[in-house]
């Protein structure tokens, strides 16, 4: 199968194309006699204030009208878990309803209702756990306060939450453009842990001493909210109201569904097994 990855230049992009290699294919240049499509782009970036804009993305619509055009049977949509929202209880699958609430949570969830509605071609919908690796905008905005003094976590940091490493998410999008159902949603995740633990793996391979102040998840989120009046549409905002959730509150899933139909399973157990998560505080982030 001939593969295309949009967006080969961002955290997922890059590693999409690491696990093509890896596979002995390439990234094929362009649209034209292109099999599938994996978009890895991040068309709302998260650490930008964002507008709830009607669907669809003009971005998005535009890649899946040249698709069709090109006669590409196959695209592969890169979602994430945050779609499903930040006050679900319990683990959650592919057929948890999403609640989604902060803008970019909603946007994605958006996106996804257009993308596998779209007529005249596969749709398949990868929604990512939580990725982390050097480069991965969300935890580099943390990491980047770790580096430079104390750092200051709604509810210290310890909201556990599903990660996925960004060698496994690669090969995630991979496989779900090589064995993905027409029409599926498949889940990618990794393994159970917190920000602060992320934190603390990072900080002790970069030998940074981790320097951690815990604060009231409602002062975080007041602070949070005056933050982001005070923000243009638009512009970075951090920390956000969607970062204090992102980093407080818990979101567990259960991938069993996906790593059965694809046939998948992450390499990385642990924050600790990534030979570069030092580099998390050196390298500049990029979406």
């Amino acid at each position: 199968m001939k593969i295309h990855v949009l967006g080969a230049d961002t955290f997922a992009g890059r590693h999409t194309v690491t696990a093509l290699c890896d596979m002995g294919q390439e990234d094929v240049s362009g649209f034209v006699g292109t099999d599938a499509i994996i978009d890895c782009r991040e068309i709302h970036p998260p650490l930008t204030r964002l507008r709830l804009r009607l669907p669809p993305d003009p971005r998005l619509a535009g890649a899946v009208g040249a698709a069709r055009e090109a006669g590409v049977r196959r695209l592969v949509v890169l979602s994430s878990a945050l779609a499903y929202g930040p006050d679900q209880g319990g683990r959650l699958n592919e057929s948890s309803p999403l609640r989604p609430v902060h803008t970019y949570e909603r946007l994605k969830a958006r996106d996804e209702e257009w993308i596998r509605a779209a007529p005249g071609i596969e749709v398949v919908v990868v929604r990512a756990a939580q990725p982390f690796g050097p480069g991965e905008s969300l935890a580099g905005a943390w990491l980047s306060r770790l580096a430079s003094g104390r750092l200051r976590l709604p509810g210290g940091g310890r909201g556990p939450r599903t990660f996925i490493s960004g060698p496994d998410l690669g090969r995630a999008l991979v496989a779900a453009a090589l064995r993905g159902r027409p029409g599926g949603v498949y889940l990618a995740g990794g393994f159970d842990a917190c920000w602060r633990d992320l934190l603390a793996a990072a900080g002790a391979a970069a030998k940074v001493p981790l320097r951690v102040a815990d604060v009231p998840y409602d002062l975080a989120y007041v602070t949070a909210t005056l933050n982001e009046l005070k923000s243009a549409f638009d512009s970075e905002c951090w920390p956000s109201m969607f970062a204090v959730d992102l980093v407080a509150k818990p979101l567990l899933l259960d991938d069993g569904h996906s790593r059965r139909e694809l046939t998948w399973s992450p390499k990385i157990g642990e924050f600790a097994e990534l030979a570069d998560l030092g580099a998390l505080l050196r390298v500049p982030t990029s979406v």
